[in-house]
């Protein structure tokens, strides 16, 4: 494994010692380095070693590392193709400076190179043994690595491999021993622009296993696959459905819900959002179609209705479900998908002010809608602190007080703790507005709130209130005095009466 990363380490540094010229680029040194990685490859399809996951792993690194010595001995070193690193030249961003160099392979009319024949004959042997796993850290630099091989491949080779992946993800299997690797998912997302140089059986062969494979396992997959690559962005009319679908699929197993992992699809779904909402009158209509797919079927219906210059139509953008679904990518689950949705949550409200009404207006509905729901109330009044927090909220012209109204009805009379943490922090992010013109009356009633909950019989939560009071009023000294010395979890009723009377939360 150190020496397989020591390589990859020099091979990533090749291109830029290259155009140094510090490093001899005779065709010795090509050659050996080829015939060691097809040795390395030839080792690995004729032995079982332990941990084949994690051989699997460093090989394909290796392997996407190995692409510019690929590219100088068939294309040399003066080539009109830039030398790249291959992880950077393989990022789905830079699919066109790969096909670019697809271009100028296909169109080399020099002898074949006998190492690079027997590379690529190595990895085409031992691509699909890669292919057919399932760990996460395996399959994508392993769907990188099978991309290398297509690009190396002529024309006719790669249609053929292309079609081999795309019937083996279309196959129904006989039985669980003849299913096959995750790792065939996202070979054929990262490998769509070449697809779509031979009718896109990438996107069809994903499409058709979608509807008929109903098993979650399959569809994580499916989804986890489609967020590495580009083909949201470069086709998503063609994915809407499958993403919808999704998106609404609650069957658990035990890694989740389907649709937890559709909820990756959050700030495409923005985007969308943003796009119902577009001057051009070409652009509505599309993104009205789109947004109504992950309606309810009695509002997409409704929706779909409206003409989309009309002014209900833009009232009803306010009063989407979207917000709904969002909420829980940004506030739930892994530590990256949370940071990713609130990121794209803060550039989406940053952008302008409508779009900041629109998402401001949204979670208050949510909280008017939704009570009852605490799979969606929790994290939406976890989205609203987060607003305030990031010093977001403040701008919009949200009722203030209907929000410290909406808060206390989520909050009423409820066991769960989590919950009351976030009406507790909307509270205080209303209460840190002060002066602001407008909302005084929402200030008012936040500070009332956080007045009543220090009543709370739950030491802990009577905790929280004070540690969201010092924020508020831990700069003056007076206040702040009132605060400090006292075990507030012990505290009697009198003491917080008089408290809560000088700190005037009433």
């Amino acid at each position: 494994m150190d020496s397989y990363c020591a390589s990859q380490q020099f091979l990533d540094k090749f291109p830029a010692l290259a155009a140094a010229g510090t490093v001899n680029l005779d065709s010795s040194l090509i050659h050996q380095i080829l015939a060691t990685v097809s040795t390395v490859l030839e080792d690995l399809q004729a032995t079982a070693y332990r941990k084949p996951e994690l051989l699997a792993e460093a090989a394909s690194r290796l392997v996407v590392s190995t692409l510019p010595i690929l590219q100088v001995a068939l294309l040399g070193i003066k080539s009109e193709e830039a030398l790249r690193p291959g992880q950077e030249l393989l990022h789905p961003d830079n699919s066109s400076s790969y096909l670019s160099l697809v271009s100028a392979l296909d169109s080399h009319d020099g002898t074949a190179d006998e190492h690079v024949l027997r590379l690529t004959s190595s990895l085409r042997s031992i691509v699909p043994t890669w292919l057919n796993r399932n760990e996460q850290e395996t399959v994508e630099p392993a769907a990188a690595a099978s991309l290398v091989l297509l690009i190396f491949s002529g024309p006719t080779e790669r249609k053929t491999i292309l079609d081999e992946w795309a019937e083996t993800v279309k196959h129904r299997p006989t039985s669980r021993t003849t299913v096959h690797g995750n790792g065939y998912f996202h070979a054929l997302t990262i490998a769509q622009p070449l697809s779509e140089l031979s009718e896109d059986v990438a996107s069809k062969a994903l499409l058709e296993r979608w509807e008929w494979d109903t098993e979650v396992e399959s569809r994580v997959a499916i989804l986890q696959s489609l967020t590495q690559s580009r083909i949201l962005r470069d086709k998503p009319m063609i994915f809407l459905d499958l993403i919808a679908e999704g998106l609404n699929d609650y069957t658990t197993n035990a890694r989740g819900d389907v649709g937890s992992h559709g909820i990756l699809f959050g700030p495409f779904f923005f985007s969308t959002l943003r796009l119902s909402a577009e001057k051009l009158d070409r652009v509505r209509p599309e993104a009205q179609a789109a947004i109504a797919l992950v309606l309810k079927e009695g509002d997409a219906t409704q929706f779909r209705k409206l003409t989309f210059s009309s002014k209900i139509y833009f009232q009803n953008l306010l009063n989407l479900h979207l917000m709904a679904g969002f909420v829980t990518s940004a506030d739930t689950g892994n530590e990256d998908l949370v940071i990713a949705s609130r990121a794209a949550l803060c550039e989406f409200c940053e952008s302008s002010q409508e779009n900041l009404e629109l998402v401001c207006q949204a979670l208050l509905q949510n909280l008017k809608t939704r009570q009852g729901q605490d799979r969606v109330i929790v994290p939406t009044l976890e989205i609203t602190a987060f607003l305030f927090h990031v010093k977001l909220f403040q701008g919009s012209a949200v009722n203030f007080r209907s929000l410290c109204l909406q808060t206390q009805k989520a909050g009423y009379k409820t066991g769960n703790v989590r919950k009351l943490e976030a009406c507790i922090r909307v509270y205080s992010g209303v209460a840190s507005m002060g002066d602001q013109e407008g909302a005084e009356a929402g200030v008012q009633e936040a500070r009332k709130r956080l007045g009543a909950l220090l009543y709370h019989p739950w030491p802990k939560v009577r905790s929280m209130v004070v540690d969201g009071l010092w924020g508020l009023v831990g700069d003056q000294e007076e206040a702040g005095e009132r605060l400090k010395g006292v075990d507030w979890g012990r505290a009697g009723k009198e003491q917080i009466k008089t408290a809560v009377e000088e700190l005037q939360l009433v």
